[in-house]
């Protein structure tokens, strides 16, 4: 089980897959090569193994936008002319805005999410449940952070990783 990388695509049988932001693309389980497919794993800009601009501040290499661009110098780059693309957790939300995008123009066979989150409401609910299941001192701590906003506190990252990772598993 995994959790966190963008998307992958298989081409005739061939896949690319971005990443998340913490956790590279090769993380993915390899359940697709196991079944003959030819992988091509990528990380996205300023993420684990990819280019990390010098100005983290200019905020136009965090848009939707630059990163679907991104996964299309991918394909263009690799010589993909039909193609699966596999988007995890972050990378569904990519491979969907990318299917819409990019769906008249006969590369993209079939897109295959996975361990995304399509209704943010519905991830709350179920985020309340499952901290719930913390033990008391951590859920108290989560509770704090999430009350002062500190969404980058390492603990905090921690926390929800390992959470996820015994929920999921």
């Amino acid at each position: 089980m995994s959790f966190g990388p963008a998307p992958v695509a298989i081409r005739a049988p061939r896949a690319v897959r971005c990443a998340h932001k913490k956790i590279t693309s090769s993380f993915m389980p390899p359940r697709l090569p196991e079944a003959g497919f030819e992988m091509y794993y990528y990380d996205q800009l300023g993420c684990c193994n990819s280019d990390v601009p010098e100005d983290k501040s200019d905020m136009s290499l965090w848009t939707l936008p630059r990163y679907l661009e991104e996964v299309e110098e991918v394909r263009k780059g690799l010589g993909l002319e039909e193609f699966v693309l596999l988007g995890h957790s972050w990378g569904g939300i990519l491979g969907i805005e990318y299917a819409l995008k990019h769906q008249h123009e006969g590369h993209l066979k079939a897109l295959v999410v996975s361990n995304m989150v399509a209704s943010v409401e519905s991830f709350l609910v179920c985020s309340k449940k499952w901290k719930k299941t913390l033990p008391p001192d951590l859920f108290e701590r989560v509770e704090k952070i999430e009350r002062e906003g500190d969404w980058g506190n390492p603990a905090y990252e921690r926390i929800m990783m390992v959470s996820y990772h015994r929920l999921w598993s």
